[in-house]
């Protein structure tokens, strides 16, 4: 894990190089960025499952909720049991986020070369809200001035979020950004807020209704921290994952 961050340092230290030697060549190629910028890409809990759950959010427990061939759903019940639960699955999501942070964080020439800290394709509030939490908790830990400038990406296969209402339906998009950008149904990191809001690993075509429900959350968190969030976008290019046989299918 430490490795791959090195690996991408040394490739930010040769791609400017190779762009000074070109200028000082004085020969006429386009000019190139003078910088470059290196984001560590976290995924979800559901990216360490077999077969993937990035698009699906079928966690196992303490995670989410037991699954049963009759009610399967990754929401939890909405009893006394099962809000126990998801506070549950909510601490150990936050565990899982945060074990991994102080790995990068704990080693100090790693965390210099690190620019932005991505947490991507999170299918999930629950997660959202643990990652929130987990920074929170990291942020206690090395001091705010020490943390990198982050943002928490979401993923719509099919033009919807892929949580589940306990009733039946989809969660909404604008609940989704709350939950990213507000904090809503936070705890420790209810005073944390990211720098952007991302979608990623969704079809281009479904953009546009999406980014319509989001800005009221994001006009919502402006008005509420005083500077308008960044939004970071990184759809597909219209191929269709597999996480069974971890493939793509051209449509």
């Amino acid at each position: 894990m430490l490795q791959s961050v090195r690996l991408a340092a040394e490739a930010k230290r040769r791609f400017l190089e190779e762009i000074q030697e070109q200028e000082e060549s004085g020969n006429d190629a386009p000019v190139q960025p003078r910088c470059a910028r290196i984001a560590l890409s976290l995924g979800p809990y559901g990216a360490t499952l077999y077969p993937a759950q990035e698009f699906d959010g079928f966690y196992p427990p303490p995670f989410g909720p037991a699954l049963s061939t009759s009610s399967r759903s990754n929401a939890f019940d909405t009893t006394d049991e099962g809000r126990a639960q998801e506070r549950a699955a909510v601490d150990a999501l936050t565990a899982f986020h945060l074990e991994r942070l102080r790995v990068f964080a704990g080693n100090r020439e790693v965390w210099d070369a690190i620019d932005f800290v991505a947490f991507e394709t999170v299918p999930l509030r629950r997660e959202i809200t643990a990652i929130r939490n987990a920074v929170a908790q990291l942020q206690e830990a090395v001091g705010a001035s020490k943390m990198k400038p982050w943002w928490i990406s979401t993923v719509h296969p099919n033009g919807h979020y892929p949580e589940m209402r306990p009733g039946g339906g989809w969660v909404s998009t604008s609940e989704v950004v709350g939950t990213v950008l507000n904090g809503e149904g936070a705890t420790v990191g209810a005073s944390v807020s990211p720098w952007a809001f991302g979608i990623n690993c969704t079809s281009l075509e479904n953009l546009p209704a999406l980014l319509e429900e989001a800005e009221g959350a994001a006009r919502g968190f402006a008005e509420r921290y005083g500077r308008r969030p960044w939004l970071a976008m990184y759809p597909n290019r219209g191929d269709v994952y597999i996480p069974e046989t971890q493939s793509w299918k051209k449509m």
